[in-house]
C-alpha cells in the first residue's frame, strides 16, 4: 500500500530488503526497536506500518511525541 501511494503521488523513495541487507535490518532495529514492516523513515523519524495520514503529518514536519 505504501509503495502504491508513493507511486500515485510521485514520491521518490528507497526500498531496503531487511532480509537480504544486514545493515538495513540493523538500522531498522536500532531506529524502531522491532522488526515489523513496513517501516517508513522520514528524516530522523520512523513510522511502523502504513497510515497515509500519519505519513503526510510526518512529511509536513508535524511530529507527534509519544
Amino acid at each position: 500500500m505504501a509503495k502504491r501511494y508513493f507511486a500515485e503521488c510521485e514520491i521518490e523513495y528507497e526500498e531496503c530488503d531487511i532480509v537480504a541487507d544486514v545493515d538495513a535490518r540493523r538500522r531498522m532495529a536500532l531506529m524502531t526497536g522491532q522488526f515489523g514492516v513496513p517501516v517508513v523513515e522520514i528524516g530522523e523519524h520512523a513510522m511502523i506500518g502504513w497510515d497515509p495520514d500519519e505519513f503526510e503529518r510526518l512529511r509536513a514536519g508535524q511530529f507527534r511525541h509519544r
